[in-house]
């Protein structure tokens, strides 16, 4: 796999950590700007770590093999599970949610909509069978 593409991978998950562990430092903070509960906010937070972790696994693999494409399809199908719960979140908590929230929500689903993409067009390819 080239530089160039598993470069992807450690984007990904650099992202996903690096959001995960700023929300989950200023989780209290962000509850009362989002208007959400402390629990949902941490939760989002995990989440993020979490996938992170699955992402950054596939890049440490990828600097000395390709991934198995199954692999590649897990991480797609997870971006694009993660916009459809910032979606879902977005629609369910609209009223008592502020908008820095909603927007929190929005850009995060957007980044992840578009790595989904990115991953499906140049990963996918290189990946082993």
């Amino acid at each position: 796999m080239s530089t160039r593409v598993w470069r992807l991978l450690w984007l990904d998950g650099g992202a996903g950590l690096s959001v995960g562990v700023a929300v989950l430092a200023v989780r209290g903070w962000l509850a009362g700007l989002y208007g959400w509960s402390v629990a949902a906010v941490t939760a989002v937070g995990v989440a993020n770590v979490a996938y992170a972790t699955g992402s950054l696994t596939l890049a440490l693999v990828a600097r000395r093999r390709p991934p198995r494409r199954r692999w590649i399809d897990l991480l797609i199908g997870a971006n694009l599970a993660w916009t459809v719960v910032c979606a879902t979140l977005i629609a369910t908590t609209a009223g008592p949610a502020r908008g820095w929230g909603v927007a929190h929500l929005a850009a995060e689903g957007v980044f992840v909509a578009a790595l989904a993409l990115v991953e499906r067009r140049y990963l996918r390819p290189h990946a082993a069978p």
